[in-house]
């Protein structure tokens, strides 16, 4: 009994001892952080309003003459609802528009002429007062400008014809371009440029050597041209390749030569080069044959884009009796 004793005391000691848990200080409740907001900026649902409301907006209400202003711009809000106003009232916009080709406001007349385009057929109304722009406009954007507009809206005839080939001899490469366009543009009605074009394939500029190319296919149905710049396949300038292979693939695919040089894409340093050549060869499978080789070699490429469109191509030739 006496031995039980100092333990009991021991452990009565011991329990008494125990410390008490801390009780936690009470903590201030804290307002929510808030950012402040950017001065100007709108709250979500103005912004959303404002944007319906420029979306939902009636352009064929709003007075054609009170856009105009706008046309002095080079790019602006302004300036892209002037064109929303302009195309819901073609009619109007073309009376309007025509007067200001005469602007001595450079920017004036170049988007005039520009907004004409978008406007046939109902801008046909304009042609004659952009057949004289073709002689009066010193201006060689501008000028540039109205060649395009002709070759959307102008029908061919043989003086537009002999104008558009006396342009090729200007020194603004922008004004030989447009030119070499739109006389692709009128096919075989334009037989006479012929030689003419020929010309522009040995061109210091690659892109009017390509245009050339097709305008020539365009008007004679020779494949010439292309041969002559397939060199132009190695120009250092990735999109001109881009231009390039895209206008192949516009090309007829029983055309051997389109083949070859697409084959040639495949081996282009830019991969997104690469995968357009696939998808062009697929479209034109049934001529594509010699091109699986190429094509089982760029199923081995790290990207996996260009090894699926490689694979779709084979798989689209094989498939082929």
């Amino acid at each position: 009994m006496q031995r039980l004793i100092p333990f009991v005391l021991i452990l009565t000691l011991g329990l008494g001892c125990k410390e008490k848990a801390p009780t936690p200080e009470p903590v201030e409740s804290k307002a929510p952080m808030t950012r402040p907001r950017p001065l100007g900026l709108m709250k979500s649902r103005s912004l959303r309003r404002s944007m319906k409301k420029i979306i939902e907006e009636d352009f064929t209400r709003v007075p054609v003459a009170s856009v105009l202003e706008h046309l002095k711009q080079s790019h602006s809000p302004g300036l892209d609802r002037a064109i929303q106003v302009f195309k819901a009232q073609p009619v109007k916009a073309v009376k309007a528009l025509t007067p200001l080709l005469e602007s001595p406001n450079v920017l004036t007349r170049i988007n005039s002429v520009r907004i004409l385009g978008y406007l046939a057929p109902h801008s046909q109304a304009a042609l004659g007062d952009l057949l004289i722009r073709l002689d009066k406009e010193p201006n060689t954007k501008t000028l540039s400008m109205v060649i395009d507009t002709l070759r959307l809206i102008a029908p061919h005839t043989p003086s537009l014809e002999k104008r558009l080939v006396e342009l090729l001899a200007s020194p603004s490469p922008l004004v030989v371009w447009q030119s070499v366009k739109t006389l692709g543009a009128f096919g075989k009605k334009a037989s006479g440029a012929v030689d003419a074009l020929k010309k522009q394939l040995t061109s210091k500029e690659n892109y009017i050597r390509l245009e050339a190319a097709n305008a020539l296919w365009k008007i004679s149905g020779t494949m010439k041209g292309f041969s002559d710049i397939a060199r132009d396949l190695d120009d250092s300038d990735r999109n001109f390749r881009k231009k390039f292979i895209v206008i192949l693939s516009e090309l007829p695919p029983e055309q051997p030569l389109v083949v070859d040089l697409l084959i040639k894409a495949l081996e282009d340093p830019s991969v997104a080069n690469r995968r357009q050549a696939a998808i062009a060869l697929k479209k034109r499978a049934a001529f594509a044959r010699k091109a699986l080789p190429a094509l089982k070699k760029a199923t081995t490429h790290k990207d996996y884009s260009l090894r699926k469109y490689a694979t779709d191509a084979i798989a689209a030739i094989e498939k082929i009796p």
